[in-house]
């Protein structure tokens, strides 16, 4: 175990160093103060935009630029849906120019997307949409949300292994219970919460 020291105990021991075991209690082994070998630990930069369907072109360039600047290994966000102008392609754009997988849903069925460093996910990641709620014109209704679903993207990384990500965007307080029935009895959402 090492160099005895006085008493017939070590004062060194491999792995530990210099240590003064003369005064440890009755039956502390050197073993138990043995400090184990570090996890690697890998941390993920995983940030969401929601952005603003309603700016002007040249907004919507400037902050999804600045947003793909920040660097983040994974981002998701919101907005990129039917009635977002330029949106969409200026996600499509910056992702290519940053490095980034992109998805979001074909046809915009809905407004969520999400993008993967390519640093992250050598290879393009398999990715789906799952409808939830469908929009509120196809189904009559006068309030402006397009349909409604979680959007996934999933990925094997050789940083960290398998790693799947769901964006979706919550209707919240759109409408406030019992209103559906006063302005379109047909639709079948009665409130969001």
């Amino acid at each position: 175990l090492g160099v005895f020291g006085a008493y017939g105990k070590p004062n060194f021991a491999p792995g530990v160093g210099k240590v003064d075991l003369n005064t440890l209690n009755t039956g502390v082994t050197v073993k138990e103060l043995r400090i184990p070998k570090p996890v690697e630990k890998t941390e993920l930069d995983i940030w969401h935009f929601s952005m603003q369907y309603s700016d002007n072109d040249a907004q919507h360039i400037h902050d999804v630029s600045v947003a793909f600047a920040q660097g983040a290994d994974i981002i998701t966000g919101t907005e990129g849906g039917p009635g977002s102008g330029n949106l969409t392609e200026a996600l499509r754009t910056q992702a290519k120019t940053h490095g980034y997988w992109f998805h979001i849903p074909s046809k915009r069925q809905t407004d969520c997307w999400i993008a993967v460093k390519k640093t992250l996910s050598p290879n393009k990641p398999k990715v789906g949409y799952r409808k939830v709620l469908t929009s509120a014109k196809s189904i009559g209704d006068p309030h402006p949300y397009s349909s409604r679903g979680i959007v996934w993207v999933k990925f094997d990384s050789p940083k960290i292994g398998k790693v799947a990500v769901a964006s979706v965007h919550l209707l919240t307080k759109g409408r406030y219970k019992g209103q559906s029935q006063k302005d379109n009895p047909k639709c079948p959402i009665d409130h969001y919460t």
